[in-house]
């Protein structure tokens, strides 16, 4: 009879103990699955902000077409630039606010100076 209580307590303990391992495993595989979103969402957001880095880098090292003559170039390049101002600006705001301030700043001249050209030169 001693033998059977002693089984019964043992039983009753080793469930607690299984219910409690399992509760913990349970909060584990919860926490592994929350770090595995975060890790996806900023592994998107890195990739997002690269392709969009280089989208714009693109653009802004974009060569003239051939065969333009010096209006059609200029005029070229102005739309160019104001795309290259833009993208970077679009970017900053989403990505890191005052990163490229000095060189919007420079593009935004050099886009005035465009205009300036093309409407002494050009019209």
């Amino acid at each position: 009879m001693a033998l059977i209580y002693y089984e019964v307590k043992l039983a009753g303990s080793l469930s607690h103990t299984i219910q409690a391992i399992n509760a913990e495993n349970q909060t584990y595989m919860q926490q592994m699955q929350a770090e595995g979103t975060l890790n996806r969402l900023l592994l998107k957001q890195a990739n997002e902000k690269q392709c969009e880095y280089d989208n714009y880098k693109k653009r802004c090292n974009q060569p003239p077409p051939p065969g333009l003559g010096p209006c059609e170039k200029k005029l070229w390049q102005l739309q160019r630039n104001i795309d290259c101002r833009d993208m970077r600006f679009a970017w900053d705001r989403k990505w890191q606010p005052g990163r490229h301030d000095t060189d919007l700043l420079q593009l935004t001249s050099g886009i005035q100076k465009q205009q300036t050209w093309i409407q002494s030169n050009c019209q």
